[in-house]
């Protein structure tokens, strides 16, 4: 045979120049070498002449090539191009040769870059013999096919490089040595196609056309022998010989087992049968097809048996069973004699041996060293003395052991040898097993003679775990090594540690890894020593760090404390996104910054080190409350990274009350406070929790006590309810739950103790309230058994409870307690069996609950003893039997009034001589003194005679205060004394005395501001009266004033003196009275009078003139013997007085307990009013009066009479008497102002957002009756202090509210001394202006409304605050949405209510485009709108509210909302050159009916060109739609509208004739509007037949138009025509059909050659196409003469034209269209009929577009 060589490709190139050239040419070849290469260096194709010559790939490696064949007439080279470009690196090559001579060409391929050349030779030569190529010769029945190919050579023995494409012919040969049959009954031909094989591609098209090529399969059916035969199939080479094969078709059939086999004596082995068919193992049963078993070469042990035979088969069921020590032979024989030289039947040795040991096996791993929980397979093994294993039969016994406490057995065989169990528990066990017997066929068991007995220690272990999973260390080059100690668990201890790459990472013997100076990665294992199957691995990786983060596990912590900051760094891939975490990085130095200075500081010493979930920490310490924003960074490799964490602390968390123990009776309730601890968290406060749990859960009921208003920041309060008695801890725990941001919060946890327990002792004292800086009462202290209360005031009894070991209770009100008084009229109780709990600070902080109760006391004095007794628990059921428990407790008390100074008001005078004393009357007999000036007199406290002694210092103003340190009173004692010297002396007496009578003369010494001196004092003052002469005598009565010396005066003679007192000071000043004249008189004579009564009518002035006259002049009645005498008096007439108040005129006043009232009176202003109390019931307690019209009401409930007085300046008094009533208060109501009208039918479920409401809190008696006046200290609280701002009004008793938020809040009021009094009403807010504005987008418009109107039923007026947010009608409160923001919109009802709603308008992200599905578009002319809905948003529409008449006219005439909104329409279709702006019209509005945006979509007036070009669009339209304010921003939406083009037709004529009685009506359209054309004649004289399309013009239809009787049709009076309608477009076009009249017929005779000629298909078109140049010549010259000559028209053709002058246009009931004239030539063009045709369009050329054919073309152009 001949090889091809050639030379190395691109090498052969003759190279010019000297030795420098001959380097670069070696270099050049080195590198083409190197480059790039051809697949082949030679190619031999074969010669063929058949169609589909053979081709061949040639391929180079690299680059891009131009490929050139040097004999193109031999071989020619085609270039393939991939993906497009112009690089080609493949080129196929096909032989082209005509001769059966052998050719040669050389194939160049150019790289295009280099230059460089690529050499591959090409010969073409005969085939001159074939083979058959095969792997095998042998194929296996219903197994995977042979693959059987081609090989071709030339006459040379060369074999062909390919053989693609050629045809063979393949078959099946009669097999010579075999048994005449059917050819194809054991072997059969298949295609690629029928087996799951994937032939070349030149193959399966071969197949495809049912030829065959140079590759087949065959496949097996029948055992035996076959021949495959193959030829070329081309005539060319019909004399080749043909190839032949010869296959053997065989079964796969083997044995199972397979192998030798080792039995002892008695045991037996089944065999079975399986055979393998398309890679599949099918088991055979027995007895088989084409096969028998034998055993064969028996072979008998010597000294055992003179049988021979050595085992026993039986063939029905394929057992053998050893009968005797030796061996025999299991073969395969094969039933076909023809058959039996078949090698390869599956044989196998049968040996018959002795047992010698035991032996075990365990896997997986062959050692006995076990992990616990993994499953093992544990076998006992038999061996025969030759160390041989014996086959183990199910007839062994082997008895076996395993401890059920170390070991699970799973399963287990029957003979004992095969044991499937798990591992339970570590630790070192021994395993047993023997061989005991074998049982027979017949059930014998026959012992071993000498059992073979074995036994296996085994070691179990835990599994190996290395901890952590994985090591990664930072790559620091220059750093320190990093260094870690890998933990190991399980396994025996014993390692041998390897790591898989020792640059990267190092592991010592103990297991410590270093690494970080060389990137990278590595594996360090842990292998078991015991047992090297059992091994630990770990993954450690250095890689660059790229990543870090704050781990704030514990992120809050207590100040003072000190918390760790975890940081982990990482490594993150930036192509895979993979994360490794460091597990150290501790060497790396940090920066640490704060945001926040003083909240926490640094810790020097805090060591950076590693953590299980962090490569290193920082630490720093809590100073103050509060948070930081902590900030760590690093520089490493040049690269900057920092993360950053917030951090809080918080003050320590404590119990407050109690601090340690609570102590309360059954049923009763501890309040509890705790105070400190975490806050929420600042990053998720929602992860807060508080919680209080309990121990005994049966025992105690858990409140928590929510009061924003009365609780601190961080106080939490609860209120524990006592179920049953005993002691238990409760546990306060407050933090954060783990999140995020703050993985491990900080959770603080406090406990209590809280026990309940029955009541052992009780003890009554009364209130002490002492004084600031004062000492307290002593009496306690001194433990007297008579303890003083006042008498004219009741009194707070405190009773305190203790149990049996003297612990106070914190809280007893669940107990019945019973007060008693021993003498009700001294002493009583209103509510006997209730007290009052008020909360009392022990100084610890802890707060006790202590009892109160009200003495009520009579103002009278005596001693009574007060008792309290326990009756019981205030629930039903008792825990337990009380008859052990304290009964009662008793105090005895003394009642006394309260202590005055006598006297209240005094003035001393001043001299050293003088001690006043001051009794202390009453009281306690505990009191302190204070002095309000210390240098003005000398104070004594005289404790023994409870009095005060003043002596005197200096003149002035004091004021004594005595405070009762023992008793409870309003106030101290008050005593208002004035030091003075004398000022003036001053006598009284009438100055004229008639004779022998006594008058009284009183002498006064009068100091400071006019107050007279005590007498006591005239004896330091020296005091004396002196008289001018003795007309009169002076006497001292006996009787005196205190603060005045009288004296009695007698006139002793008429005449007249003068009397002045003289009086000396301390200093020796003296101080004389101003004299006082006295005239002594005789006696007068009595005279008459008279009186008059004046009844007065009206307030004013008159007067009064009284005469009097003397009858007789010469009587000498009037003095001076006048004759009358007259005087006049003025009248001043005044107002009656009378008590008013603002609201009514009382009949009565009624007043609370210990208020005050000012009395007002018509005379205030104009008389000086006084006023008294004359009488009260039951004593004088019940009301005071200051004198000044200042009314107090003292503590008990009583009536008075009240008198006031008005002193009129002109001397007159009125006094008016009026009942006081002192009762308690019952009840109090709350009101609200203003009030709120709403229209008719509509009620106000709640206080509009935004109102100012006035509380008026109003106090009433048992009857409903209103009190005048009440001095309650009320207590408001709201449970909710975000709804309502609420405080106090202007006036007392008002509050002030303004509603801020929706919701309902309950607002409480009550009297603080009285808990009872209270009310409570809730105040529900809502929005008063609808509709809900919640999800409001750019677009929505808003119908607001409310419903409140003002008290003449008017509304009120709208306002907006950002108009350019929400663009609102003030007029009719509607607005449009214009821009993102936040606007509010009030309504305002002046002086009544201003509400208002927020109104969040938010971007609108997306439009939503939508139309009716039953709708679509269309160009028909006059069609009804389209109409695109557009709604913004997400809710669907646009529209909020229901909208009234105005506002929908202000929404369409002044808001104008569709300014917002741009449409715009387009054709899908973009290779339709026509805007869809020419046909539609689109504008935008709002459609108030849907509430939403719409594109009102129009049909403008369209040409005919339109029209035409339109009728067969294949396209959609589309609907874009934006906001004008977001259209830069997420561009236009659009939605694909389906459009339905209008049919077009350009006939509005159609002429017959007799002799062309056919016409044809041409409808353009598309499909779907043709299928839907109706078209129907008006007359029955005519007939429409079913259209046809035309294969020349799509969207043409033809509907072909006879006529029955022409005669009728010329004689029909009214027009005919052909209707031509369409529902989806609604249109209806008609077209006139008329009858030609003869004359035409005439001169058109011609015609019918044309019409015969017309008949053949292949004459018109072989005509048309040759006379086409003469056709277009005659066809113009011809219109241009019938221009001049104007002849009679013969068809009828509409133009565009302007008509003819002198010519009358025929009649059209559907337009008048003008005419131009043609010749009957037009047949050859139009067909055989006549028709009148519409004008193209104009901007047509008259040359066919792209794309359409010429007779469309021709059958809408113009003829001329």
């Amino acid at each position: 045979m001949m090889a091809f060589g050639a030379p190395r490709p691109g090498c052969g190139r003759p190279f010019g120049g000297g030795p420098a050239a001959g380097v670069l040419l070696l270099l050049q070849c080195l590198v083409g070498t190197r480059a790039s290469k051809l697949n082949v260096p030679q190619v031999l194709l074969p010669f063929g002449r058949e169609p589909g010559r053979v081709p061949f790939l040639l391929e180079a490696q690299r680059g891009c090539y131009t490929w050139h064949s040097s004999h193109h007439d031999a071989v020619t080279v085609e270039p393939l191009y991939e993906n497009g470009t112009l690089c080609s690196q493949k080129a196929v090559l096909i032989a082209e040769s005509t001769q059966p001579i052998r050719l040669s060409s050389i194939i160049l391929a150019r790289e295009i870059v280099t230059d460089h050349e690529l050499r591959c030779d090409v010969k073409v030569d005969v085939v001159d013999r074939i083979e058959i190529i095969s792997r095998t010769r042998e194929l296996y029945v219903d197994d995977s096919p042979l693959e059987l190919m081609v090989r071709a050579l030339d006459a040379e023995g060369n074999t062909f490089s390919s053989l693609a494409g050629m045809m063979f012919e393949w078959s099946i040969a009669q097999d010579n040595e075999s048994a005449r049959e059917e050819l194809s009954s054991k072997i059969r031909i298949l295609k690629y196609s029928e087996a799951e094989y994937s032939p070349p591609v030149y193959i399966a098209e071969m197949e495809k056309e049912e030829k065959q090529g140079d590759m087949i399969l065959v496949s097996g059916i029948r055992t035996g022998a076959a021949v495959v035969k193959v030829r070329i199939f081309e005539p060319f080479y019909k004399k080749v010989a043909a190839a032949l094969i010869r296959l053997l078709v065989l079964e796969n059939i083997f044995l199972i087992p397979s192998h030798d086999i080792y039995l002892l004596v008695g045991a037996y082995i089944k065999y079975r049968v399986a055979k393998m068919v398309q890679g599949r193992m099918t088991e055979v049963g027995f007895p088989l097809e084409h096969y028998t078993l034998e055993l064969q070469d028996d072979r008998v042990a010597c000294n055992w048996s003179l049988s021979g035979k050595v085992a026993l088969l039986d063939e029905k069921r394929a057992m053998v069973t050893a009968v005797q020590l030796g061996q025999t032979n299991l073969v395969f024989v094969h039933k076909n004699v023809h058959m039996r030289s078949v090698s390869g039947l599956p044989n196998c040795t049968i040996y018959v041996v002795e047992p010698g040991f035991l032996g075990f096996t365990v896997q997986p791993g062959d050692r006995w060293s076990l992990e616990v929980g993994q499953v093992y397979v544990m076998m006992v093994e038999v061996f025969d003395k030759s160390s041989t294993k014996v086959y183990m039969s199910d007839n062994l016994r082997i008895m076996y052991r395993f401890q059920s406490e170390y070991f699970e057995e799973q399963l287990t065989t029957v003979n004992g040898s095969y044991h499937v169990v798990k591992a339970l528990k570590s630790g070192v066990v021994v395993i047993n097993a023997s061989l005991t017997s074998i049982v027979y066929q017949n059930k014998n068991i026959q012992p071993i003679k000498f059992p073979v007995i074995h036994q296996q220690e085994v070691n179990i272990y835990f599994p190996i775990k290395l901890t952590p999973n994985f090591l990664a260390f930072p790559h620091q080059p220059m750093g320190i090594l990093y260094r870690y100690k890998v933990q190991v668990e399980g396994g025996s201890g014993n390692f041998t540690w390897t790591s898989s790459n020792e640059t990267v990472a190092m592991v010592t013997t103990k297991g410590v890894v270093t690494a970080g100076q060389v990137r990278g990665n590595s594996t360090v294992l842990a292998r078991d020593v015991q047992n090297p199957f059992r091994y630990g691995e770990i993954k450690i990786y250095v890689l660059k760090l790229n990543k870090m983060e704050l781990l704030p596990f514990h992120a809050d912590v207590e100040i003072g404390q000190i918390i760790e900051i975890p940081i982990a760094m990482y490594h993150v891939n930036k192509e895979h996104k993979d994360v490794i975490m460091f597990t150290d990085c501790s060497h790396l130095l940090l920066d640490l910054n704060m945001d926040k200075q003083g909240v926490f500081t640094l810790l020097k010493e805090g060591t950076q080190r590693p953590g299980p979930t962090h490569c290193s920490s920082t630490h720093i310490a809590a100073k103050s409350l509060g948070h930081t924003l902590v900030t760590v960074s690093v520089t490493e490799s040049e690269e900057y990274l920092e993360s950053s964490a917030t951090f809080a602390a918080y003050e320590p968390l404590k119990a407050v009350n109690p601090v340690e123990v609570a102590l309360v009776t059954w049923q009763s309730v501890k309040e509890m406070v705790f105070e400190g601890g975490p806050r929420p968290w600042i990053l998720e406060p929602s992860r807060f929790f508080l919680e209080l749990s309990m121990e005994k859960t049966e025992k105690i009921e858990l409140t928590q006590v929510r009061l924003p208003a009365k609780r601190k920041q961080n106080q939490y309060i609860y209120r524990v309810l006592c179920l049953g008695l005993g002691e238990q801890a409760l546990t306060f725990r407050i933090g954060n739950h783990p999140g995020v941001l703050n993985p491990g919060p900080a959770v603080e946890a406090v406990q209590v103790r809280f026990m309940c327990a029955h009541p052992a002792s009780m003890s009554v004292t009364p209130v002490y309230k002492v004084p600031a800086g004062a000492q307290p009462c002593p009496l306690p202290q001194h433990k007297q058994l008579l303890i003083p209360v006042s008498s004219l005031r009741d009194t707070v009894l405190e009773l305190a409870v203790f149990d049996q070991h003297r612990r106070k209770f914190d809280n007893f009100s669940s107990l019945m307690l019973e007060w008693k008084s021993s003498n009700e009229t001294l002493a009583h109780f209103e509510n006997y069996n209730s007290v009052e709990m008020v909360a009392k600070d022990d100084g610890s902080g802890q707060t006790r609950l202590h009892g109160h109760q009200v003495l009520k006391v009579h103002q009278l004095k005596g001693t009574v003893l007060i008792g309290v007794n326990f009756v019981g628990y205030s629930e039903k059921k008792s825990p337990e039997k009380l008859s052990n428990l304290p009964r009662s407790a008793a105090v005895e008390l003394l009642l006394v009034d309260d202590v005055t100074v006598l006297p209240e008001n005094a003035t001393i005078y001043n001299h050293p001589d003088v001690k006043e004393i001051f009794s202390l009357v009453e009281g306690s007999g505990y009191f302190l003194v204070n002095s309000s000036e210390q240098d003005i007199v000398t104070v004594t406290y005289m404790e023994a005679e409870s009095s005060i002694q003043l002596v005197p210092v200096h003149p002035g103003f004091l004021t004594l205060e005595v405070y009762d340190l023992c008793l409870a009173f309003p106030g101290p004692a008050v005593a208002y004394l004035r030091v003075s010297d004398i000022q003036e002396l001053e006598l009284d007496l009438i100055d004229k005395v008639e004779i022998g009578k006594t008058v009284l003369v009183t002498v006064r010494v009068l100091g400071s501001s006019k107050r007279p001196f005590r007498n006591k004092y005239f004896r330091n003052m020296e005091l004396k009266l002196q008289l001018a002469s003795a007309v009169v005598t002076l006497t001292l009565m006996e009787e005196q004033d205190e603060y005045s010396e009288n004296y009695i005066l007698r006139a002793v003679s008429v005449g007249q003196t003068t009397l002045v007192a003289i009086a000396r000071d301390k200093m020796g000043r003296r101080f004389t009275s101003a004299p006082r004249q006295i005239e002594v008189f005789l006696q007068l004579p009595v005279e008459n009078n008279f009186a008059m009564v004046v009844h007065t009518k009206a307030a004013g002035r008159t007067s009064i003139k009284v005469t009097v006259r003397c009858m007789n002049s010469s009587s000498g009645q009037l003095e001076g013997n006048l004759l009358e005498l007259s005087d006049e008096v003025q009248i001043l007439v005044f107002e009656k007085l009378q008590l008013f108040f603002s609201e009514c005129q009382p009949e009565q006043i009624l007043m609370p307990m210990n208020s005050q009232l000012r009395l007002h009176t018509n005379r205030e202003g104009a008389a000086f009013v006084s006023s008294r109390v004359l009488k009260c019931f039951p004593n004088s307690s019940v009301i005071e009066e200051d004198g000044e019209g200042l009314l107090k009401a003292g503590s008990i409930a009583g009536t008075a009479v009240l008198e006031v007085t008005s002193v009129e300046p002109f001397g007159v008094n009125q006094t008016t008497i009026t009942g006081v009533q002192v009762a308690p208060v019952t009840y109090l109501r709350m009101s609200s102002q203003p009030k709120l009208y709403a229209a008719r039918g509509r009620a106000l479920p709640a206080f509009p957002v935004g109102m100012s409401l006035t509380f008026v809190v109003q106090f009433y008696n048992s009857i409903g009756e209103k009190f005048h006046t009440h001095n309650t200290q009320l207590h408001l609280a709201l449970n909710r202090d975000d709804l309502l701002l609420i405080g106090p009004g202007n006036r007392n008793y008002t509050y002030v509210a303004q509603a801020v938020n929706t919701g309902v809040t309950l607002v409480g009021i009550w009297d603080r001394r009285h808990p009872g009094v209270a009310d409570y009403i809730p105040v529900a807010v809502e929005h008063a202006i609808m509709p809900d504005t919640q999800l409001t987008f750019v677009g929505d418009v808003i119908c607001f409304r409310t419903h409140l109107l003002n008290h003449n039923g008017e509304p009120g007026i709208w306002m907006i605050s950002a108009d350019n947010i929400l663009q609102t009608d003030t007029a009719t409160g509607v607005g449009v949405a214009r821009s993102p923001g936040i606007a509010t919109v009030f309504h305002d009802i002046p002086g009544v209510v201003k509400t208002y709603r927020e109104v969040v308008v938010n971007a609108s992200s997306r439009l939503t485009l939508s139309y009716d599905l039953k709708t679509y578009l269309t160009n028909t002319p006059n069609s009804t709108v389209f109409k695109l809905f557009i709604t913004t948003g997400r809710n669907g529409a646009n529209l909020k509210g229901s909208c009234t008449p105005s506002q929908a006219l202000a929404i369409t005439t002044v808001l104008l909302p569709e300014t917002l909104v741009l449409c715009h329409v387009q054709f899908s279709n973009t290779m339709l050159d026509i805007p869809a702006s020419k046909v539609f019209h689109v504008h935008a509005g709002f459609s108030m009916e849907r509430g939403v945006y719409v594109c009102l979509i129009r049909v403008r007036p369209q040409s005919e060109e339109l029209l035409q070009a339109l009728s067969v669009a294949d396209t959609s339209v589309y609907g874009w739609a934006t906001l004008v304010s977001e259209r830069s921003k997420n561009g236009m939406q659009r939605i694909l509208i389906p459009f339905i083009p209008a049919f077009y037709i350009n006939q509005s004529e159609l002429v017959l004739s007799r002799r062309q009685d056919v016409g044809e009506i041409r409808v353009l359209g598309v499909d779907r509007v043709l299928e839907e054309l109706k078209v129907f004649p008006s007359s029955p004289v005519l007939v429409v037949s079913g259209h046809r399309q035309s294969s020349l013009t799509p969207g043409l239809a033809v509907y072909p138009v006879r006529v029955i009787n022409f005669t009728s049709l010329q004689q029909t009076a009214s027009p005919v025509f052909i209707n031509i309608s369409c529902e989806l477009t609604s249109q209806s076009e008609a077209v006139l059909v008329r009858a030609l009249k003869k004359a035409g017929a005439d001169q058109c005779e011609a015609s019918g050659i044309f019409q015969k000629f017309l008949g053949s298909h292949q004459t018109i078109l072989f005509t048309l196409f040759a006379m086409l140049a003469s056709t277009a010549f005659v066809f113009l010259a011809y219109n241009a003469f019938l221009n001049k000559i104007q002849t009679v028209p013969v068809v009828y053709v509409p133009t565009l034209g302007t008509p003819q002058p002198g010519k009358k246009e025929p009649p059209s009931p559907m337009k008048r269209s003008n005419y131009s004239y043609s010749i009957c030539f037009s047949f050859l063009l139009l067909g055989p009929y006549t028709s009148t045709t519409r004008p193209p369009p104009p901007f047509m050329s008259p040359q066919p577009r792209p794309g359409q054919t010429r007779l469309q073309h021709w059958l809408w152009s113009v003829r001329h």
